[in-house]
């Protein structure tokens, strides 16, 4: 019977021999096995988010291009639903918001999700090291904002909490 460990037929491969790390220093190798560990996506979280619906939480192993989350990890969500005894998906590969910078911040506008946040009773929770978001002010100054405050002051988190309604 085959197993994990057979290479042949597409499993994993032998452990490394402790031979293949002896003398070599620590930190390009953890460099390097980080490299390799982030390479593929990786379920974060699986949050209930009503009495019926999940929120699967993944992040890809691409970098987000532009907006205030230019440069870190591409989360994506998934909802899935319980339907008649199974499970079903509602929505699929939702991109986390990525404002552009410039944008003014209104009333509407949604807050970027976090891999740490927390969902209950249809509210997402997270804690998030930028001040609660000034509305008519863009992102841009939002930062700066923060940054200015920073410079004096001890660091602050805020609490953002947003509703969700299922598509």
């Amino acid at each position: 019977m085959p197993c994990l460990n057979d290479p042949p037929n597409g499993g994993l491969r032998s452990p490394v021999d402790s031979a293949d790390v002896v003398g070599k220093p620590v930190k390009p190798m953890l460099e390097e096995l980080d490299t390799k560990a982030r390479s593929g996506s990786l379920i974060q979280s699986v949050s209930f988010i009503g009495d019926s619906a999940l929120l699967v939480c993944y992040s890809l192993p691409e970098k987000i291009k532009e907006g205030l989350l230019r440069g870190k990890r591409d989360m994506r969500y998934d909802i899935w639903q319980r339907r008649s005894g199974k499970w079903t998906t509602i929505a699929i590969d939702l991109a986390n918001y990525s404002p552009d910078l410039k944008a003014a911040v209104l009333p509407q506008s949604p807050y970027p999700a976090s891999y740490k946040m927390r969902c209950e009773n249809g509210l997402m929770i997270s804690v998030e090291e930028l001040p609660v978001p000034v509305y008519g002010k863009t992102w841009e100054q939002i930062i700066a904002d923060a940054n200015a405050y920073l410079a004096d002051n001890p660091s602050r988190v805020s609490l953002v909490v947003q509703r969700w309604t299922l598509p």
